[in-house]
């Protein structure tokens, strides 16, 4: 059996299956790409958007305890979390998968329902 060292840096989420790692030429898995979020603010509701990233075939969006899985497809994706609580500051992150469930692009912000 053959194994190769490779840097901790260089990965951004282990999959489950780890003989499944794809790596680059240099030997490393890359690291995933940013997205730019937005986001707009209601009482009781918070609606985030980007910018689809290239190469995913799907998104999971997280809202404080939310979390929505996304198809890739239009050109802006959004996704909207209803039921928050008045006043109150959330984490929101979206990671960008490929086909085969790699992670190409991460974005994370906060928002406060008004």
């Amino acid at each position: 059996i053959e194994s190769t060292m490779l840097p901790a840096q260089a990965f951004t989420e282990i999959p489950e299956d780890p003989t499944a790692i794809s790596i680059n030429e240099e030997g490393i898995m890359p690291m995933a790409a940013s997205i730019s979020l937005r986001t707009t603010s209601y009482t009781t509701s918070i609606i985030v958007s980007w910018v689809r990233v290239s190469g995913a075939s799907y998104y999971i969006a997280t809202c404080g305890s939310q979390s929505q899985r996304l198809t890739a497809g239009t050109l802006n994706v959004s996704a909207t979390f209803n039921g928050l609580t008045s006043g109150k500051s959330y984490s929101i992150t979206v990671n960008a998968y490929d086909s085969s469930g790699y992670r190409v692009a991460t974005g994370s912000t906060t928002a406060t329902t008004r």
